[in-house]
């Protein structure tokens, strides 16, 4: 790859690309920077409040580090260190394992606040599979 940084974003409209620059300034002092999402009543959906706290609490208790939002698909990576810790899965819980090896790597993270962009679409998340993916990667 012929780039210094890597950007990801979901393409559901959930994260704005005008954001892009705060990402780019902040990779600089990091190797992976992650989307901090606002939990707020009215922005975010409640159940979704509750699994991405639930889910980051405990990720960070295994990581023995704060993880501010697990989940959230709004990534800066240098592009040097993203091949290491390209994720073995494919489903929603790619996010959680690429943090889980990064980590392994004493890779750095650092956080960019971002709104929580939430449309009438339905999720096409299986939540009880999702669930369970989730829980083996904490046990791995």
């Amino acid at each position: 790859m012929n780039s210094d940084y890597t950007i990801c974003l979901d393409g559901d409209l959930q994260h704005p690309p005008d954001l892009i620059p705060n990402f780019i300034e902040k990779i600089k002092n990091f190797d992976i920077v992650i989307g901090k999402r606002r939990r707020k009543a009215g922005e975010m959906p409640f159940i979704r409040i509750l699994s991405n706290s639930i889910s980051s609490f405990l990720l960070g208790l295994k990581l023995k580090q704060k993880i501010y939002d697990s989940q959230c698909g709004y990534r800066a990576f240098k592009t040097n260190k993203i091949m290491d810790i390209l994720p073995e899965t494919d489903g929603f819980e790619s996010e959680t394992e690429m943090l889980i090896k990064a980590s392994r790597k004493n890779y750095s993270t650092g956080w960019v606040e971002i709104p929580a962009i939430y449309g009438n679409e339905k999720s096409k998340m299986t939540k009880f599979k999702t669930t369970l993916n989730f829980i083996y990667l904490l046990l791995k």
